[in-house]
């Protein structure tokens, strides 16, 4: 998949994946690569799209990607979430061709998307927080900071993040691609779940207004996981 969803991806931004997966988060965790893959597909062609990225070959020793489902929110379909690892990565100039056949499905059924390379949690670490299976509810934020304010901004989203659900959110640093700063995950067992007592922020009011006071811009999805 990887070779896949990089074949737009310039080689400007492979000079900095090193740096990225030698990050540490707030909390001193070490920090690895990942590839943010948004789309939206192309006019009746949804359906076509999921089976296109889900029947994608998956090259031995990595993993398959992470992918979510808009429901509710900003205008993409899907986000597709690959993990990289700690070391840095490259990209063939000859890609094989059952890679070409794989990607013209998709530029056949997609009517745009957007490539990011972030810096998030190890994958082990994201896979508890995303779940084992296509359960449950996603919620998607993708933020952009004020300028000058990209680190108080990280750091109110790693407030959220710890006092929320336990080991139920993955925050993504932005290193290489689009608009935006950061992508926080939080997942949810049901929608119900999203609004339950205790379910979010310990003091979301307060949590808000610090967020307000470093960002420019940010979307909130609501989503559900594609099983693979």
């Amino acid at each position: 998949m990887r070779r896949l969803t990089l074949a737009v991806v310039i080689v400007a931004a492979l000079s900095v994946s090193s740096s990225a997966a030698a990050q540490t988060s707030s909390d001193g965790t070490a920090q690895e690569l990942y590839h943010a893959h948004f789309v939206k597909a192309a006019l009746g062609k949804l359906a076509d799209l999921i089976a296109a990225y889900t029947s994608a070959p998956v090259p031995p020793g990595e993993q398959k990607p992470i992918i979510l489902r808009h429901r509710e929110g900003d205008d993409w379909d899907l986000l597709v979430l690959t993990p990289f690892g700690k070391a840095a990565s490259t990209v063939s100039a000859t890609v094989p061709p059952d890679i070409q056949s794989q990607y013209a499905k998709i530029r056949a059924n997609s009517e745009r998307h957007t490539d990011s390379f972030v810096a998030g949690p190890p994958w082990a670490q994201a896979q508890k927080a995303f779940g084992s299976d296509a359960g449950g509810v996603y919620v998607v934020g993708v933020y952009r900071s004020a300028n000058g304010h990209r680190d108080q901004l990280g750091q109110a989203l790693d407030s959220i993040a710890a006092s929320g659900p336990a080991g139920r959110t993955a925050t993504f640093r932005h290193v290489e691609g689009g608009p935006f700063d950061f992508i926080q995950i939080t997942h949810f067992d049901s929608w119900n779940a999203i609004d339950a007592p205790g379910a979010g922020q310990t003091d979301p009011q307060a949590q808000s207004l610090e967020l307000r006071r470093h960002m420019a811009e940010h979307h909130d999805t609501i989503c559900i996981r594609v099983g693979q």
